[in-house]
């Protein structure tokens, strides 16, 4: 392969949006980074309850939903029936409702099943007519008018249910959305007993000697921002989501860990790559070098033929500013080859990697616009706590799942900002101090 065509490939090969599967032409491309933590979860899931919930958290990127992908191994596909829920490909992850989950939840479990699409349709027409029903009830014996406006809405809502194509672009329609969270919101325990049935003829039609459990990957809800939809997800309808008749694996906020209310245990998934100042002694700190060198193999398989195309100090730099977080890390390096190949160069130099890393800051430091944002971050950057005020946390979890500050556990959870914006915060929050705020 030529020079020319061997960064053009190396390109293509930094994808940085793409999951590795065991199946798939480029699972080659697949480092293990957490083999132990894999290993602890099947274990998990082997011994543990028919409806057990694990929950995983890491920074976006982390390489979380690529490492589960390759979860399951001969020993748990003997025991199960294994489905992968992408909230990503079905949903828009950036409003998400607990009916959103059980409405597509239900719609994956029938696809290819007339009968039980059938059937589902009938159900949720029954929730809904139960809903109706007590509403015109409370109708007769109030002057609210609201219940007018409420019991107009089953009127839409049947003709939803009764399209075709209700459930094929629900989490898109933003319309569908509306209505039938209004309609079913208030019927959540009906709900999950609707899906929990559906689940039950799912399993009767894939496994009629009932030798198999449900092995549920809830993936990408962890790309969820908005604090308020991520507490009322996993706070306020957490019960829901563990009623759900499978043994499931979900992926949550990273920044969700330091809300009081949610209390599971949660497994890590993330790459320890700094030594943890408020405990530097940790035995957790022997693993940074070897994890810095798995992140350096996660790129070196992606160069094609082992050409030469990047020197080592300029990959160790690249290294160093991923946070660990290997989507940022192949990002990087993608924006550093196309900035390379601008320059008809057939090698990536380190003017490239600063041009590349510009790319990724600007993207990463463009929300960064308030008083409070700009103090929080200074705050957790001059101090690398390890906890969070009250006020602040709402802005703590949505500054954490777009990767402005990063969650590190060396022995201990502690936090800090990601390394790309170190120079941004400290230059915002001068030019406040010099402003007197």
């Amino acid at each position: 392969m030529k020079e020319d065509e061997s960064i053009v490939q190396f390109y293509k090969n930094l994808n940085p949006t793409q999951y590795l599967k065991p199946e798939d032409s480029q699972a080659g491309f697949y480092v293990p980074l957490y083999e132990e933590e894999i290993e602890e979860i099947r274990l998990e899931v082997l011994l543990g309850q028919p409806s057990e919930t694990i929950y995983v958290s890491g920074q976006t990127g982390s390489g979380k939903t690529t490492a589960l992908n390759f979860l399951p191994d001969k020993r748990i596909r003997e025991q199960f029936i294994v489905e992968d829920f992408y909230a990503n490909e079905v949903l828009q992850i950036d409003n998400v409702d607990i009916v959103d989950i059980l409405m597509m939840l239900a719609f994956r479990m029938v696809r290819d099943y007339e009968d039980l699409k059938l059937k589902l349709g009938e159900r949720i027409l029954e929730i809904g007519e139960q809903l109706r029903g007590n509403l015109e009830k409370t109708e007769q014996t109030t002057k609210d008018e609201s219940m007018n406006l409420n019991v107009g809405l089953f009127a839409k809502f049947t003709a939803l249910v009764g399209q075709s194509n209700f459930g094929a672009d629900y989490g898109f329609n933003q319309e569908k959305r509306k209505i039938t969270r209004q309609v079913l919101k208030p019927q959540l325990e009906e709900l999950i007993s609707l899906v929990n049935e559906i689940i039950d003829r799912y399993m009767d039609k894939r496994v009629p000697k009932n030798d198999k459990k449900l092995l549920l990957f809830l993936h990408d809800l962890n790309h969820m921002i908005g604090a308020q939809h991520i507490k009322d997800l996993f706070i306020n309808n957490r019960h829901y989501l563990e009623q759900i008749k499978a043994v499931k694996i979900i992926t949550i906020p990273v920044g969700l860990r330091a809300l009081p209310l949610f209390q599971p245990d949660i497994v890590f998934l993330g790459l320890k790559v700094k030594v943890n100042p408020n405990n530097p002694q940790s035995t957790d700190n022997q693993k940074i070098t070897n994890n810095q060198q798995l992140l350096k193999n996660i790129i070196n398989k992606r160069i094609p033929n082992e050409a030469d195309l990047i020197d080592e100090a300029v990959l160790d730099e690249a290294v160093n500013q991923s946070g660990g977080i290997v989507r940022q890390l192949v990002d990087i390096l993608q924006r550093t080859c196309l900035k390379s190949m601008v320059d008809k160069e057939n090698r990536i130099y380190e003017n490239h990697l600063r041009e590349g890393m510009g790319d990724v800051r600007r993207k990463l430091s463009r929300s960064i616009i308030t008083k409070s944002h700009i103090q929080t971050l200074s705050l957790i950057q001059q101090k690398n706590i390890d906890y969070i005020d009250d006020d602040k946390l709402d802005l703590f979890i949505e500054s954490a799942a777009i990767n402005q500050i990063i969650v590190y556990k060396n022995d201990d959870i502690w936090y800090d900002i990601n390394p790309l914006i170190e120079n941004t915060v400290k230059t915002y929050a001068a030019n406040l101090a010099n402003n007197g705020e």
